[in-house]
């Protein structure tokens, strides 16, 4: 889409009816499509969350299964692996993909690079719960949205445990944030990102805010970026809940997924609100502005009269 004023906003694939097809641009289907990312090659990989499927956009819009059946669980090959509800895929630095497989409590991944698709486990017993343990040991409740860094440390959106965990390349699950200002106050964190340096972003969905795990030499700190729990009011001292603008003063709605872009930017899909959103961190200023959408529905063109229904994901590719 871009980040210019006069970007525009175009479909690749899928059509507004919910389904399953593999083919090209509108004839292909999804259903509940949850979040995206982009390869060096421009092919992009889908949770498609309700298909119980990780579906494949190469850059001419043709939609072909990676892997995935029917729901259920199942470690293998492509033709026989399984997954319930992913919701989240990163790209590793292996190129290899990793996803939350929500229903399924449990962290997976696809192996790409030897030739052959196959998935396997790296984290998660596969019940509801939670537990820092190694590897198949460790418990996930409902994992939603995941990153992964240089060293393939793999950070993970916990949603339903309020907490962002860390699995290392040993498969050792650590938690590395939670209820951050008050026993009494918990966050819902469907989506996380990382930027070039290391550090993390991940939405309050519930607290309507963007926060931030800085990295430090004693770990990460915590800080709230942007957003507040309080909606603004406009002059008839009605409540609103979308307003640009800087730090604290800014205004989301259930923010889910994120992307950081090679600058820093990083993108939020502001799921209630309709709306993709920016956050620029230039000069110590934390600024957010509207990139594209409005009211809820479906058009493209020009990105103040495009429009979406509750978006999920966003992905930025290595044209930013």
């Amino acid at each position: 889409m871009g980040k210019t004023p006069d970007a525009k906003v175009i479909t690749i694939a899928g059509s507004e009816e919910s389904g399953f097809a593999d083919d090209t641009g509108p004839k292909a289907k999804f259903w509940n499509p949850s979040d995206i990312v982009v390869d060096s090659d421009g092919n992009c990989y889908v949770a498609d969350t309700d298909n119980h499927r990780i579906r494949k956009i190469d850059p001419e819009g043709k939609v072909t299964t990676l892997v995935g059946t029917e729901e259920g669980f199942m470690d293998g090959p492509s033709d026989v692996a399984c997954f319930s509800k992913p919701e989240g895929i990163a790209i590793g630095p292996d190129g290899d993909l990793y996803v939350a497989d929500s229903e399924n409590n449990r962290i997976r991944k696809i192996t790409l690079q030897s030739g052959k698709i196959a998935v396997t486990t790296i984290a998660g017993r596969g019940i509801q719960g939670f537990a820092d343990k190694p590897k198949t040991s460790a418990q996930f409740y409902n994992p939603s949205k995941l990153a992964v860094d240089r060293s393939g440390n793999i950070f993970v959106a916990d949603t339903c445990n309020a907490r962002i965990r860390k699995i290392t390349d040993d498969g050792a699950v650590s938690t590395i944030a939670s209820h951050p200002e008050s026993a009494s106050e918990t966050f819902t964190p469907p989506g996380i990102a990382m930027d070039p340096k290391g550090d993390i972003y991940f939405s309050d969905s519930a607290n309507h805010r963007i926060c931030t795990l800085r990295r430090t030499d004693k770990g990460f700190s915590f800080s709230v970026l942007t957003g507040s729990k309080d909606f603004a009011l406009n002059d008839d001292l009605e409540q609103i809940s979308c307003v640009d603008g800087v730090g604290s003063k800014a205004r989301f709605k259930a923010p889910h997924g994120l992307a950081c872009d090679s600058e820093g930017n990083i993108y939020v899909a502001d799921y209630w609100n309709h709306r993709i959103r920016m956050i620029s961190l230039k000069n110590g200023e934390v600024k957010v502005t509207t990139l594209a959408g409005g009211e809820e529905g479906f058009a493209d063109g020009k990105a103040k009269t495009a429009r979406f229904s509750y978006p999920m994901g966003v992905a930025v590719d290595s044209k930013d």
